[in-house]
């Protein structure tokens, strides 16, 4: 325990390995289509386990491997670059980007764009969701050369940039919005048939901020936050996923599982030692620090302050305005 302990410790060095593990965790296909199933309008109604198959092509994560034998085997997303340069708009990067092909009545199959995106901050500067359409409105513009040629628009494939807020507010935790294209008969009457706009949403899933109790009404939401809680135990959250969600276990998920359980024990580890070299004030400031660093919410830290340092709520809450 303290060799990987001290692995964790390390690793909290550097966040781009913490955000890697989460894209290295959505990489796996089996949660990608869970992902699907509860957002993709073109997939409702079928099983994650029916969705698989239909992830094709050669999709990319923007993730570094955290331990030496999770290689790029089984089923996950792979790859090496998700850069996206359109000259005179810059570059992005995309978190996880692939696409699917989904079965039509005609038998015929129509190719989605799809980039998944894990994201700590709820408020950086600006709303996220005008984010989500920029990534999807450069989704749709960087297909000119490549699905489609000249002035062949109806060529263009739709695309879908799916948010995962990992720590949102009180006022919208718990749900999933959708945004996209609708048409609206603004004078007249038409009895023409429907056009091809619907060729780009974003969806912005916001996190509980807590495991949900209830197993008898499983939800995507809460198979998410599951699989991003360190607080339980990567027995507990593989066990649940297997039982809840009919997700089987595979050494990939496990290894991703058992690095976020890894940081999550570093997180407080860190701010306790620090409390006994320094002393336990600086070490209460020292954890609330660390803890804002890895984007825990406000509630979260101060569960951890009353559980490690058995502060009472107000003495938290006084820390915590006293870091700000």
């Amino acid at each position: 325990m303290k060799t990987e302990l001290n692995k964790a410790l390390q690793a909290t060095e550097n966040i781009q390995e913490y955000d890697a593990n989460i894209k290295y965790i959505l990489s796996q296909k089996i949660i990608l289509a869970h992902i699907l199933a509860g957002t993709v309008q073109e997939f409702k109604g079928m099983m994650p386990e029916q969705i698989i198959p239909y992830i094709e092509g050669e999709p990319k994560i923007d993730s570094v491997l955290m331990e030496a034998g999770l290689t790029n085997k089984g089923d996950r997303i792979s790859g090496s670059n998700t850069e996206d340069s359109v000259p005179g708009e810059g570059s992005i990067t995309y978190d996880v980007k692939f696409y699917v092909r989904y079965p039509k009545k005609s038998k015929k199959f129509i190719k989605l764009l799809i980039d998944i995106e894990a994201q700590k901050d709820f408020y950086p500067g600006y709303d996220l969701v005008t984010r989500g359409i920029y990534y999807a409105a450069r989704q749709i513009s960087s297909q000119k050369g490549v699905e489609f040629a000249k002035s062949e628009y109806n060529d263009i494939k739709k695309v879908y940039s799916i948010w995962i807020c990992l720590y949102p507010p009180k006022y919208c935790r718990n749900t999933i919005l959708r945004y996209y294209l609708e048409e609206e008969i603004m004078a007249g009457n038409t009895s023409k048939g429907h056009f091809r706009y619907d060729l780009l949403e974003v969806i912005m899933i916001n996190l509980p901020h807590k495991i949900s109790e209830d197993e008898t009404n499983p939800t995507l939401n809460g198979m998410l936050k599951l699989l991003f809680s360190p607080e339980l135990s990567k027995e507990t959250i593989m066990n649940q996923l297997e039982k809840i969600y009919h997700i089987p276990n595979s050494e990939e998920l496990e290894g991703g599982v058992q690095n976020m359980c890894n940081f999550g024990e570093a997180i407080l580890e860190r701010g306790i030692e620090q409390g006994i070299e320094q002393g336990i004030e600086q070490g209460i400031r020292a954890m609330i620090k660390t803890c804002k660093k890895f984007g825990k919410s406000e509630g979260e830290i101060k569960e951890a302050l009353q559980e490690e340092f058995q502060l009472t709520m107000e003495q938290a809450e006084e820390y915590i305005k006293s870091c700000e």
